[in-house]
């Protein structure tokens, strides 16, 4: 069965592999929150209540005190990403489409379909689940894509 739980399992690999990014770059504030929101999703559900408010505690002082830096990578010009999207025009919406269409569709195929009975997700949270799911869908494919 896919829990509410997997979400807050995909969000905080998600976080820490923002963290492990934020690492190799030398920036240790934004690698330190990063690293403390991937570990209050991954494990915020098995830590104590004063664990958590510790963890926000943390975090507000990272961002706080200034420990916050934006990065610098080096990207396309300013040209070459107009023409790209000159290229590709309004179907660079698509994938942004993609999530609510899951959400929507799978939702209606799962609570009408024999679908339903086969219990696969968490009762009540079929379309929160489904979101996430779009929205893995929709990174996957605007990466294989651009």
């Amino acid at each position: 069965m896919i829990t509410y739980e997997w979400l807050y399992v995909v969000a905080g690999a998600a976080f820490a592999v923002w963290a492990a990014l934020s690492l190799k770059d030398g920036r240790w504030g934004n690698a330190a929150f990063w690293a403390l929101l991937a570990l209050s999703f991954l494990a915020g559900s098995h830590l104590s209540d004063l664990a958590n408010g510790v963890l926000v505690l943390a975090l507000v002082g990272i961002a706080g005190l200034g420990g916050l830096k934006r990065s610098d990578p080096p990207t396309t010009s300013p040209q070459e990403r107009e023409a790209h999207a000159a290229r590709l025009g309004n179907k660079l919406f698509l994938p942004a489409l993609v999530v609510p269409l899951t959400a929507v569709a799978g939702t209606l195929l799962y609570n009408y379909t024999p679908l339903g009975a086969t219990g696969l997700f968490e009762a009540r949270r079929e379309t929160l689940i489904l979101f996430g799911i779009g929205v893995l869908a929709a990174l996957a494919g605007a990466m294989l894509w651009l």
